[in-house]
């Protein structure tokens, strides 16, 4: 069973817990910031992806297992945007440089993805 994206990310970027919602109206927007973001990349669906609430999955994002850090990247992504205000410059540096290094493989990943399906692969 795929886990709920919105669960995931809350309780991998600051151990929130399903229940408390306090903060899903702050954290779906930049999920689906970061869904956007990789859309353009070439990841993803073609005609996009969002999340309204805790019932979508990341196997309905895509169950292509070299795409398996997707989950990594978005709750990364959404950990620099939402919780690094306690964190020193440092590791904040760190985290995005992860990131970009993530888009990059990522993209990779999509085009080679992309061009199986030309070569009918």
């Amino acid at each position: 069973m795929s886990k709920s994206i919105l669960t995931s990310v809350k309780e991998n970027i600051s151990g929130i817990t399903e229940d408390y919602t306090a903060f899903d109206n702050i954290l779906i927007p930049i999920i689906n910031a970061e869904f956007a973001k990789l859309c353009q990349l070439g990841v993803g669906p073609a005609d996009g992806f969002s999340i309204a609430d805790k019932t979508a999955t990341w196997d309905q994002f895509t169950t292509d297992p070299r795409l398996d850090f997707v989950e990594e990247y978005v709750t990364l992504r959404v950990k620099i945007l939402f919780d690094s205000s306690d964190m020193p410059s440092f590791v904040v540096e760190a985290l995005k440089q992860a990131a970009v290094e993530y888009e990059w493989r990522l993209q990779v990943a999509a085009e080679e993805l992309t061009a199986e399906k030309d070569d009918g692969i």
